[in-house]
């Protein structure tokens, strides 16, 4: 694993350079940090944010704009909240830790992707890139999808984002077998699916009042998928 920390504060460095046996690379201007961006596999990046706000959020977003670090968890450290909501809505960073930092705390942070993030095997996610940022979402997450209005409803499990049109079948092909088309407006996630009505063409949810539709073109498709009405409930 190959941690990534910028930061202009040296008591900073020399604290996070002996909390890890990982290879930290530790450096304190953007263009450099870009440099190693772009000719290193990074796995983790720390933004310390208390000299460099501007600075640490354009970092995050660069990351974010180099395909291969899309998904590359970004810790951030500030001493206040004034980025917080961009860091987590916009950024999707992985964790905000407020200043002064615990080592402990930073360390068991640090451990835990180390631990159990392989890179070779990326969560699940759905995409969707605009020119003012880039928005991930874990597939598990992600309840179902509509087309409505000419904007792409994402629903999650905690609130429902929009966007500009896109095809529901590219969105599909980002979920790996996880994200079902049922409709030509619509798709589901398998694991939030509670029970199929197939007479009236509706596929009810797990803990929501929401109805998914289900379109006659997707319904051999949709049998495939659930055929074992015994045990699931399907109609």
């Amino acid at each position: 694993m190959e941690v990534l920390v910028y930061s202009k504060e040296q008591k900073l460095c020399r604290m996070i350079h002996s909390l890890f046996d990982e290879q930290i690379m530790l450096v304190h201007n953007l263009g450099e940090a870009k440099k190693w961006i772009c000719s290193r596999k990074i796995n983790v990046v720390i933004i310390d944010l208390e000299r460099a706000k501007e600075e640490g959020i354009a970092l995050a977003h660069y990351l974010r704009e180099v395909h291969r670090h899309y998904l590359t968890p970004i810790i951030f450290l500030a001493d206040d909240d004034a980025y917080e909501r961009e860091a987590f809505r916009e950024i999707r960073c992985y964790d905000y830790l407020h200043k002064p930092v615990r080592p402990e705390m930073l360390r068991e942070v640090v451990n835990l992707l180390c631990d159990k993030l392989d890179p070779n095997c990326i969560p699940k996610s759905l995409v969707i890139r605009l020119r003012s940022g880039i928005y991930r979402f874990e597939i598990s997450d992600v309840v179902y999808l509509e087309i409505l209005n000419k904007k792409l409803i994402i629903h999650t499990e905690y609130e429902d984002w929009d966007f500009p049109y896109r095809p529901i079948r590219e969105c599909v092909g980002q979920g790996r077998g996880e994200l079902v088309q049922c409709h030509r407006a619509m798709a589901v996630n398998r694991r939030y699916v509670e029970r199929i009505d197939y007479q009236n063409r509706n596929i009810l949810l797990k803990g929501r009042s929401d109805r998914v539709l289900l379109g006659p073109k997707y319904m051999r498709g949709i049998r495939s998928l659930f055929d074992r009405p015994e045990e699931s409930g399907y109609t």
